[in-house]
């Protein structure tokens, strides 16, 4: 199935498929994704597949998938606060790693991002909960 996607788009496919993990990161636009971001979400597509029937519903159905339990995560940042700011591209997340049987380790926001990245202060709280997080999946993933 990846075969069949755009040569750009298989390469990243590809590179998704044989990762331990994966996090993706995008500016808030909207309150979802960058279009950059839903281009690759909806590429995304050709790693998994509905098996069991025409004749069934989607939630019916077997989903077969390449990155079955592979652990996600996403980072957005946004100029705003985040409360009443990143509900949806989270919630499209969640969708996204239970259309695709991912496991989501995390959603992280940096909010009141300034355009100017020079200028921009990203939160070492925030970081520090990224590199927790992928520490303890790299533990887990040893022992």
């Amino acid at each position: 199935m990846i075969e069949h996607q755009p040569p750009g788009a298989a390469l990243i496919l590809e590179k998704i498929v044989r990762a331990d993990a994966v996090l993706y990161g995008t500016p808030l636009y909207g309150h979802s994704y960058s279009g950059q971001l839903k281009l690759l979400m909806d590429h995304r597509v050709a790693l998994f597949k509905f098996v069991g029937g025409a004749d069934k519903a989607v939630e019916e159905m077997e989903i077969q998938s390449f990155i079955a339990s592979k652990p996600v995560g996403l980072v957005v940042s946004c100029q705003g606060p985040e409360k009443d700011n990143t509900e949806l591209v989270k919630m499209q997340f969640d969708k996204f790693c239970e259309s695709s049987l991912a496991r989501c380790f995390g959603k992280y926001v940096f909010p009141w991002c300034s355009p100017d990245v020079e200028e921009t202060r990203l939160s070492q709280t925030t970081l520090d909960v990224i590199a927790s997080d992928l520490d303890r999946l790299d533990k887990a993933a040893r022992s």
